[in-house]
């Protein structure tokens, strides 16, 4: 949680105090010693319009950040953006600092209130084992919000802690095991104009580096007719 030598304090209260919370981790790691990557959404939640905000984070883990920028749709009113990251900093032992920077010059541009992923973040994984995102205090940067009527205040901050464990092929939608459901995400994908799965990698069972019909085939004699295992893909 955040830790600096300032008073919180919320402009929305007695309301719900805005929170900066983070998404579900989509991962992918072969297995050790091979490495991998991970994707988190920064998620937001705002009751009222926010002028500007500044979100500094840290992680800590077998990970490390390889780029970070901002959500289409909600913090694209903002005036200027910015996205700061310098893999060589250690803060309370943390490995790394992520900066997130939203301005609006005029009420008018400001992020209206809601909830949704305001950014996203993407590591390099080494290994397996346990990660954590936080907010941290760092010299003149901590994280803090203004709302539109100039009130300065620190958001309410749900921390994340991820254990990374190596992929399962085949598990295109990420749920821990290789069922239909993974055949129909594959299928909606290549057939329907579906969003692709986070990592094409999962996807690509037979592994031939392209992800295609034959994927989808060789999944559903794997699950329906005791073909073959899925295999570590290479497709991306």
């Amino acid at each position: 949680m955040l830790s600096c030598p300032f008073e919180e304090s919320f402009s929305q209260d007695p309301g719900i105090p805005d929170t900066l919370r983070f998404g579900e981790w989509s991962t992918y790691l072969p297995g050790p010693p091979s490495q991998g990557k991970t994707i988190v959404p920064l998620v937001v939640f705002n009751e009222y319009p926010v002028l500007q905000f500044r979100i500094v984070l840290k992680y800590i883990g077998p990970i490390e950040c390889d780029t970070a920028y901002f959500a289409q749709g909600r913090p694209e009113v903002f005036d200027f953006k910015s996205v700061y990251v310098d893999t060589t900093i250690s803060v309370d032992g943390k490995d790394g600092i992520i900066v997130f920077t939203g301005l609006a010059y005029a009420p008018e541009n400001a992020m209206p209130s809601g909830v949704g992923e305001i950014g996203w973040i993407h590591f390099h994984v080494q290994d397996t084992g346990l990660v954590e995102l936080d907010t941290v205090y760092w010299g003149p940067m901590y994280p803090d919000f203004s709302d539109t009527a100039a009130h300065s205040y620190f958001p309410v901050v749900v921390k994340s802690q991820h254990h990374i464990v190596p992929s399962v092929p085949g598990d295109v939608n990420q749920s821990g095991e290789v069922n239909s459901a993974d055949v129909v995400l594959l299928i909606d994908y290549l057939f329907r104009q579906e969003p692709p799965p986070d990592f094409l990698e999962l996807s690509d069972v037979n592994a031939d580096c392209v992800v295609n019909s034959a994927d989808v085939v060789y999944l559903m004699n794997d699950l329906f007719k005791g073909g073959p295992c899925p295999k570590p893909g290479c497709a991306s």
